[in-house]
């Protein structure tokens, strides 16, 4: 015979607390964050913070879809830090080989991630060019707003700036408003990377004259076709796509590779 304290008994132990918050306590804590973030900063749930946000994880989210699916295969790569290094020190050479009349310095807004062996590497590719030198770094956090600040406050100092080469064009925007403010565009070389809408609007405008463009969809199709061969037994080895360089020469070819890398980027994400 069961009785209705046996049932009620058996009913809560069907039921694994401990399995649950296992399974689910990232996202619970997730939301307890961004509830009470909400709460306390008004400014938090903005749509111009969300898009803020981002910003700010869309280079690493990109670099964590390759990565996880080689840890999905059981595999691990070590390069996303030099991958992130090289492409500052693609850019500082876009700076250092354009035309800089005189005597010149680098400025870097770069990314906390791997950065002393990108300072070293930087250093090492500027040897070649004695009048370029890298005179001031700063991360950004990869905040338009804080990469504006940090080059106000640079451009106040009196240093002699001739360029400023950004990691992201998210932290580019914030540079682009800060140079325009103190009535220095045209007077400095601006180069990121990324090739995002409004950095393409402003080299086409003349304010930024370059960026780096990654082949994403490309990077993304060879990923996928790597690992279908390395799950086949196929031997793999290392497929580089080169980045190449966006100015207004180039700006319509640019341009329209973008339309397809947004229409995806709109699907997906």
């Amino acid at each position: 015979m069961t009785t209705n304290s046996q049932k009620i008994g058996n009913a809560g132990a069907g039921f694994n607390y401990r399995k649950f918050l296992s399974d689910h306590g990232i996202l619970i804590g997730l939301i307890a964050i961004v509830a009470g973030l909400s709460i306390f900063t008004p400014s938090f749930m903005t749509s111009r913070n969300v898009i803020n946000v981002l910003r700010q994880v869309s280079c690493i989210g990109m670099a964590t879809i390759g990565v996880g699916i080689l840890i999905i295969m059981g595999q691990i790569d070590l390069a996303i830090g030099s991958t992130f290094a090289l492409s500052g020190v693609v850019a500082g050479l876009a700076i250092s080989t354009a035309s800089v009349h005189g005597a010149s310095s680098a400025l870097l807004a770069h990314h906390d991630a791997g950065f002393d062996i990108f300072h070293s590497r930087e250093n090492r590719r500027l040897q070649p060019h004695p009048g370029v030198s890298l005179v001031v770094h700063d991360t950004g956090n990869w905040s338009a707003d804080e990469s504006m600040k940090l080059v106000e406050n640079w451009l106040q100092t009196g240093r002699q700036i001739d360029g400023i080469a950004a990691m992201a064009d998210c932290q580019l925007i914030g540079v682009v408003t800060a140079v325009e403010n103190a009535g220095r565009i045209g007077n400095l070389i601006l180069t990121g990377m990324d090739c995002d809408q409004p950095i393409m609007a402003a080299i086409e405008a003349g304010k930024v004259d370059s960026s780096i463009w990654q082949d994403g969809i490309g990077q993304g199709e060879n990923a996928i076709r790597l690992a279908l061969d390395a799950a086949n037994g196929k031997e793999v080895k290392d497929y580089l796509l080169p980045f190449e360089v966006c100015t207004k020469d180039n700006i319509e070819h640019y341009k329209k590779l973008a339309v397809t890398r947004d229409a995806l980027a709109r699907k997906y994400f």
